[in-house]
């Protein structure tokens, strides 16, 4: 299975009342131990802060616990 496929079948399968819980347990579980995800984790404001260093132009958005972002240097 791709790395693409993998987020995509994590993804849909974190539905429901108790998705950060689970979400959670899945992403120290497999991804953290497969080296997908590295701690400490970045939140919105430090990624565009870190992102602002290095480029002219940052926009930093999220879905989910996914980050979006589309830089110009």
């Amino acid at each position: 299975m791709s790395r693409k496929d993998e987020i995509k079948s994590a993804y849909k399968s974190l539905g429901g009342a108790h998705s950060f819980n689970r979400a959670d347990k899945m992403i120290r579980r497999f991804y953290i131990k497969s080296g997908f995800f590295t701690e400490p984790f970045e939140t919105v404001d430090s990624l565009k802060a870190r992102l602002s260093k290095l480029y002219s132009t940052v926009e930093v958005s999220n879905v989910e616990s996914i980050a979006v972002f589309n830089c110009v240097k």
